[in-house]
């Protein structure tokens, strides 16, 4: 979100500046005549994150708990001059498992082969979802651990908000 704030509020930097850049400030100078920024159709900012894990866990207080974690390759672009696609977001080589924490490798099985998404924002404010075949495995095993995962949340959230671990609380 925070991303998508930003390219927006760039955009209409670009959109309203009078002024060239300045030799060492990304900002637009004021009350210098110059051609504005938004003239420029090849702005782009791409943003390439590779190899991301984001890692769910189900007691966050055990070392050895069990996780569920999400890879990918991430590329998100945003082009203000192109109006129809301002914003899109590819992630490639999606993949999700389940494991235990710290025996990653012996013990991950596959809920989610390897998979494109892309999204687009397009103008009219629509969100274009696309992927090809999905092929999801979810187990008996699955479906308890991502419960005790919700289930854990606001424990999780409680000690965070007041700045202590879960081995304190017990």
């Amino acid at each position: 979100m925070a991303i998508i704030h930003f390219c927006c509020h760039y955009g209409n930097l670009s959109e309203e500046a009078k002024g060239p850049l300045g030799p060492s400030s990304p900002l637009p100078l004021r009350g210098v005549a110059a051609p504005a920024l938004a003239a420029d159709a090849h702005t782009e900012l791409k943003l390439n994150i590779t190899d991301s894990q984001l890692v769910f866990v189900e007691d966050a207080s055990v070392w050895d708990t069990n996780a569920v974690i999400l890879k990918s390759t991430t590329v998100i672009t945003y082009r203000p001059a192109v109006v129809a696609q301002p914003v899109s977001c590819e992630l490639n080589e999606l993949e999700l498992f389940s494991c235990v924490l710290g025996l990653e490798e012996e013990t991950a099985l596959s809920i989610l082969e390897p998979a494109a998404l892309h999204v687009k924002l397009l103008a009219d404010h629509v969100l274009h979802v696309s992927m090809g075949t999905l092929n999801l495995r979810l187990s008996y095993h699955d479906m308890r651990m991502f419960a005790a995962m919700l289930q854990s949340l606001p424990v999780q959230a409680r000690a965070a908000l007041s700045g202590k671990s879960e081995r304190e609380d017990t």
